[in-house]
């Protein structure tokens, strides 16, 4: 990563990081006060700005910034103390109407070679990402992941996350405790070693079929008056476009297949922080089992609709 990007990333980071608060509010007469309600809003909201939620008076706010902290401290137990003066961040998302976010960091000494037989693939990195939200539609969370830095696709693990449950009933500080108990050191060399026999297993079904199977969508049936119509002929087209880019170069197989839905997932989600998680998620989950079972999961039942549908919103 250039200087030039380091600096980008920061910058991002710290606009997400802009100031919130917990603002009093008022039913019907300004002068009725809801005492077991608050509303999160910005710092310097403007008077008929919407708040981002309303809360119970029982809700801690952590704002964007906590959960960068929260991250560092994070990142020092899952990857070692001698890495947290050297985290960087490489990407953040930030929601249209910035009501959720989430930020990913790694460091160089993280970066790994995937040994595919046959295959040249490109460098790969593990990294942390810290996720939270305003709007109440993501719970604070620390996920590890791996990504290729070619295209920034990223699959995440869910066994190594740190799920904290009820974050916004406890302060930053409790919730640095909580990461202290939950935290595990995670054993690269284990999982680069499993990673790469992952990716080279091949496959049956052709790289479309196993990227939806991956993100496990479900495809509406093709109807060019519905209000969704240009979003999913869109999406669909990107699929296919992909699943065809890296079979082409890849083959056939779980690297293909992953990539292909990683590649789609950050772009077809846009700015939703929430979306592009939840997909990125499904990358992981499906590495996680390929991993564990050396072998890829036994066909869907319903591929065969599903894939149509997809190749007909493509219009092929």
């Amino acid at each position: 990563m250039s200087v030039a990007e380091d600096r980008n990333w920061e910058q991002a980071l710290q606009e997400a990081c802009f100031p919130v608060t917990l603002k009093k509010v008022f039913v019907d007469d300004p002068g009725y006060l809801a005492k077991r309600y608050r509303a999160v809003t910005r710092a310097n909201a403007k008077p008929n700005e919407q708040p981002f939620a309303i809360v119970t008076d029982k809700y801690k706010l952590i704002s964007n910034q906590d959960v960068v902290d929260l991250g560092h401290e994070a990142f020092e137990y899952l990857f070692g103390s001698s890495l947290r003066g050297k985290i960087s961040v490489f990407n953040v998302v930030l929601a249209k109407r910035q009501g959720s976010f989430f930020a990913d960091f790694t460091t160089p000494e993280l970066d790994f070679d995937v040994n595919v037989p046959g295959i040249e693939l490109d460098k790969h990195t593990f990294f942390l990402r810290v996720v939270n939200s305003y709007n109440r539609t993501q719970a604070v969370r620390m996920d590890v992941g791996i990504c290729r830095w070619i295209c920034r696709n990223g699959i995440i693990f869910g066994k190594q996350s740190i799920q904290i449950r009820a974050p916004h009933h406890k302060t930053k500080y409790q919730l640095m405790d909580e990461i202290a108990l939950q935290a595990r050191p995670v054993e690269i060399t284990a999982l680069h070693e499993r990673i790469s026999h992952a990716f080279s297993l091949k496959s049956d079904m052709n790289v479309l079929e196993g990227a939806w199977q991956v993100l496990e969508l479900t495809i509406p049936e093709p109807n060019s008056k519905s209000r969704v119509a240009k979003t999913w002929i869109d999406r669909c087209r990107k699929l296919v476009s992909l699943a065809k880019k890296y079979e082409n170069q890849y083959g056939q197989n779980a690297f293909s297949a992953l990539q292909a839905a990683s590649e789609w997932a950050q772009n077809s989600a846009e700015t939703s922080p929430t979306q592009r998680n939840s997909y990125e998620r499904r990358c992981g989950r499906m590495l996680e089992i390929l991993m564990a079972e050396g072998a890829w999961p036994k066909r869907d039942s319903a591929a065969d609709e599903q894939v149509k549908r997809i190749r007909s919103w493509a219009g092929l």
